[in-house]
This record gives C-alpha cells, sequence and structure tokens, in this order.
C-alpha cells in the first residue's frame, strides 16, 4: 500500500469520525477508573452522566439525587467493606467526568474542614471569568487572597453591628404585617409563604446591603425589585452550554469561550451601579446611615482597621491558616477595592435571598402542620415582648430559645443547601484512617442533607421536632452532622445576620398571626427539579390569619 492510499485513508470522513469518537469516550471515561485506584468504594458511573444521570435529566431534583448517593453505600456488604478497609464512612462520587469524593463521618468531617483546613482552604468554585464581580465575591476567592478579605469582613458582621441593621429589618417585618392585613387576610388568607417570605427577604437586603429603600410587596413592579428578583434567571440556552462546557468537557476555557455565567448579568451591572453611584453619593452627602454597604466602605477606608486586625489575629490563630507562600498568590495591597465592594453586595445577595425565604417559608409550613408546637412559640415570644414593655427588638430575640429551635429544626428537616464543598490544597493528604491519597484540586463533598436526614444522627428524622436542638440534646450527637451555614473558618460569614432577619421575621408574626394549612397545602410537597437551592415544585401555601 503506498503513502498517497495511506493518507487517503487516514484522512477520510470515516476515519476522522472513528478516531474523534474514540477521542472523546477516552476522554470522557479516562476518570473513571480513580476511585477504583484509589481503593475508594464507588458506584458504577455511566458515559457523559457519570451518577447523576437521574438529575441531568430531571428525574429527581438536586436535594434528593443527592441523599440517593449519600444513601447509596449503607448496605451491609459495603458497611462491612468499610469497616474492614477505612474505618470511615467516604465514598467515590461521579459528576459527569469529575470525581468528587463523599465523606458522610463526622469526626473526620471535622478533621477535614477544622483541625486539617490548612489542607482545604478553598471552596469548590470554577473560575470562569477571573476578573469577573462574581469571582471577586468571598465565595470565590482563594487561599491567601480569601483570608485577606475575610479578615477585613469579618468585624462587619460583629453582633454590635448586626444589632446597628436590625431596626431596618423590624421596618421590612412591619411592611409583611402591612401586606397581610390590606390584600390576604382580605381575600382568605391564602398566600404561598415562598413569595411572601422572597419578597420580604429582598426588602432586608434592599435596605441593609444597598440603601434602598423599597416596599416589594407593595410595589413589585419597582426597577430594584424586577431586576434584582431574577438574579438567578438562566435561559435554557445558557443552561445547555454550560452543562456541555462544565460537566461534558469539565472545561472553563470553553465555559468562558461560549459566554456562560452563573449569574443574570443584567443584574450584576445593575447591582455595580448602584454601588459606584452610592459611594459617590455617601460621600458628598457625609451620610451616617448605618447599613452593608456603609461598613464595607468604612472598612475600605481603613475607619474599621483596629476591629479587622483583631478579627485576624483570633481568625489565624484558630484556624492555623497555611501560610501564603504555600499557595502563592499575590494578595492586593488594597483588599477592599471597589470590584471587591461589588463582589460583597452579589454575595450578600446569592446567599442570602433563597436562602433566608427558604427558612422561613419552610418554618410556616411546618407551623401550620403543628399547631402545638406553633402555640409553644407564640406564647414565648409574647411572653418575651411583654418581658420588654411591649418591644420586639434585637435584644428581646435572646428571650426566645424556643423559636431559634424551630428554625434550627427547619434548616435540618428543610436544608436549603444540601451540600458544601472543600478543594484539597496541598499537593497530597491522605485520608485519615484510610489509604485514600488526594491530590491538589481534588474535591470533597459534605452532604449536608444527607447527614441531616440520617436516622443514626437524628431519629424519626422526617418527623419536625424543635426539642432536637435543646442543649442536653446537641451533647448527645456530633456538630457535624448539623451544618447548613457550613463549619470551621470557611463558614458562612453572614450566619448571624441570617438568623437575626428571620427570627425577628418570624416572631413579628407570630405574636400577631396564626399559620394554618389550605387546599393548597401540599403534605407532603414535591421539590422543584430545576435549580440546585430547595424549592417546592408548587409553592409553600398556607393560610394567615390574626389572631
Amino acid at each position: 500500500m503506498d503513502r498517497e492510499t495511506v493518507i487517503s485513508i487516514l484522512f477520510s470522513p470515516w476515519c476522522i469520525a472513528v478516531g474523534t469518537v474514540t477521542a472523546l469516550y477516552y476522554y470522557q471515561t479516562k476518570n473513571f477508573t480513580y476511585w477504583q485506584n484509589m481503593g475508594v468504594p464507588f458506584q458504577k458511573p455511566h458515559l457523559l452522566f457519570g451518577n447523576t444521570g437521574k438529575r441531568i435529566t430531571f428525574k429527581i431534583s438536586y436535594a434528593e439525587m443527592l441523599v440517593e448517593l449519600y444513601q447509596q453505600f449503607d448496605g451491609e456488604k459495603i458497611a462491612e467493606y468499610l469497616r474492614k478497609n477505612f474505618h470511615k464512612p467516604l465514598s467515590g462520587i461521579y459528576e459527569g467526568r469529575l470525581p468528587r469524593l463523599m465523606i458522610r463521618d463526622p469526626e473526620l468531617l471535622r478533621q477535614v474542614m477544622v483541625r486539617d483546613f490548612d489542607s482545604f482552604v478553598d471552596r469548590a468554585v470554577i473560575s470562569i471569568h477571573p476578573n469577573s464581580y462574581e469571582e471577586n465575591m468571598m465565595l470565590s476567592l482563594r487561599g491567601s487572597h480569601w483570608k485577606a478579605v475575610r479578615s477585613v469582613a469579618t468585624p462587619i458582621f460583629s453582633s454590635g453591628k448586626i444589632k446597628a441593621m436590625s431596626h431596618l429589618v423590624t421596618k421590612c417585618a412591619d411592611q409583611i404585617s402591612e401586606y397581610l392585613d390590606e390584600y390576604v387576610i382580605p381575600k382568605g388568607g391564602e398566600v404561598d409563604a415562598k413569595e411572601l417570605f422572597g419578597r420580604f427577604t429582598l426588602d432586608v437586603i434592599g435596605t441593609c446591603a444597598f440603601g434602598v429603600q423599597c416596599n416589594s410587596l407593595q410595589d413589585p413592579d419597582a426597577e430594584f425589585v424586577r431586576v434584582i428578583s431574577k438574579f438567578m434567571e438562566m435561559s435554557i440556552w445558557m443552561r445547555v452550554r454550560l452543562f456541555f462546557s462544565l460537566l461534558i468537557c469539565g472545561s472553563a476555557t470553553l465555559a468562558r469561550l461560549m459566554g456562560v455565567h452563573f449569574m443574570n448579568q443584567e443584574t450584576v451591572r445593575y447591582i455595580a451601579g448602584l454601588v459606584f453611584n452610592s459611594k459617590k453619593e455617601r460621600v458628598a452627602q457625609n451620610s451616617q446611615r448605618v447599613d452593608f454597604l456603609k461598613l464595607m466602605f468604612d472598612a475600605q477606608a481603613g475607619k474599621l482597621q483596629k476591629a479587622a486586625e483583631q478579627s485576624k489575629e483570633l481568625f489565624e490563630k484558630d484556624a492555623q491558616l497555611a501560610t501564603a507562600a504555600a499557595h502563592e498568590e499575590k494578595v492586593p495591597k488594597t483588599v477592599l477595592t471597589d470590584e471587591m465592594v461589588v463582589g460583597q453586595c452579589l454575595l450578600f445577595l446569592l446567599a442570602g435571598y433563597d436562602t433566608s425565604s427558604t427558612l422561613l417559608s419552610f418554618a410556616a409550613y411546618e407551623l401550620a402542620l403543628n399547631p402545638e408546637i406553633q402555640e409553644k412559640a407564640r406564647e414565648e415570644v409574647l411572653a418575651a415582648v411583654e418581658k420588654s414593655d411591649g418591644e420586639l427588638s434585637y435584644d428581646t430575640l435572646n428571650d426566645m430559645p424556643y423559636l431559634e429551635n424551630v428554625l434550627m429544626e427547619t434548616l435540618r428537616r428543610h436544608p436549603p443547601v444540601s451540600r458544601v464543598e472543600r478543594s484539597c490544597t496541598v499537593p497530597s493528604y491522605t485520608i485519615p484512617g484510610t489509604s485514600a491519597v488526594l491530590k491538589k484540586g481534588d474535591i470533597i463533598m459534605i452532604p449536608i442533607r444527607g447527614l441531616s436526614l440520617d436516622p443514626k444522627h437524628f431519629p424519626d428524622p422526617l418527623k419536625f421536632n424543635p426539642d432536637r436542638f435543646l442543649p442536653e440534646e446537641r451533647a448527645k450527637r456530633s456538630p457535624y452532622v448539623f451544618m447548613p451555614f457550613g463549619s470551621g473558618p470557611r463558614n458562612c460569614i453572614g450566619m448571624r445576620f441570617a438568623m437575626m432577619s428571620t427570627r425577628l421575621a418570624m416572631a413579628t408574626l407570630l405574636k400577631s398571626y396564626k399559620f394554618e394549612t389550605c387546599p393548597k397545602t401540599q403534605v407532603p410537597y414535591s421539590i422543584s427539579k430545576g435549580g440546585i437551592l430547595l424549592k417546592a415544585k408548587d409553592g409553600v401555601w398556607v393560610k394567615i390569619s390574626r389572631i
């Protein structure tokens, strides 16, 4: 066979097609022996989908898929294998072609998230647009850069600063009462709690983060409400591009070339404009309004420097962080640039909007289903308010431990976020008690929802029981089986603000209103198959009436 014949065969359409398919198959499956080679128990992955086919084809929701993945290694044979070979419950998962290690052992989670934090400093965030506002969010920052920003931002969420903003939240909670009395109760009181509390949360973000006075319940067509409320909207075409570039191809470069974004860009540009315009106006007017944006500007100007330095000292002592040299990042001299401030405002919106409204809506749902629990919580609220001469304030919340337990049990039973992740940041890390060795960049999955619904940790897990969070009950279990805000140095920085705002809102309603079921109340409810955060498919419907 002469050379020209060989070349013609090699470059024939049939040969090129076979070669392309072979190359793609190899690329898609080359990681499929990753956990097998490491000796980690795993479920056989499928081409393109890995172990997430049901989710990708919308047969089940994201939350339900994660529980299935959590429970698939609970069988007796697998449990025996784990005891003999690993002594720790862990399992290998494939999301598309990408391997993930799921850890289900509380002590091992403590090791990874706290004791060995310097080996898992980073979250598993894919960098698509390195210079974008989104990637200036603290959630997206890595290594020493994240450490520097966290140290500066921590004083913003101190108890004193949160207390100073609580009166703004109280005004937003009062707007719920006005809306219920004027529009909802006269029409029978039936309302989608998710929609109701979504508007409340939007008002809280508007006033506490951006200094924008809005009443989205009364004026749902206002520009701020219209633009901000669609910050997570994503077209079908964008979802297809995201799925293809990241899950199938695993390429951030391809995602960037295809114009993939995780947040609505109209919203991002709008928030950036708000921040820049607000900075000019506040400087010109010497505004003393205390909100998140002012505190960010104060930190930027060094006015919180002393508190930041104290925070940094405590942070380094507790976290035992790796040195900046170990991560080889260059931290800018100005930690909080204007772009960084915009990033943290985006994070406030991303982390606070859906999670807080989900917590409040399911709390109302559970109180409607459990009237005896609702009455106990109401009695506590009324007693605390009477003790404070009729005032419901930040300080009054300290006398409402049962209400806090109700919210904690809601987070356990209906966690808005089903999982968090950590990325290995050292060349190699041996999982304690196992022979598994992770490499830099390997991802650990912390199954928040799986742990919260595990009967080993929470007997009769589908029952709503706030007494699980009494001090004596908490003492019986590891704190690492309930982590709605994460754990360790990289936990949610806004946790205390979120709990303050949700407690104020629920206390405001409980002292004057009652929650009941209605014909639209679904028991159990169906989980939406779209999106990542927990969402009821047909809304969270309850009836609200005056006491």
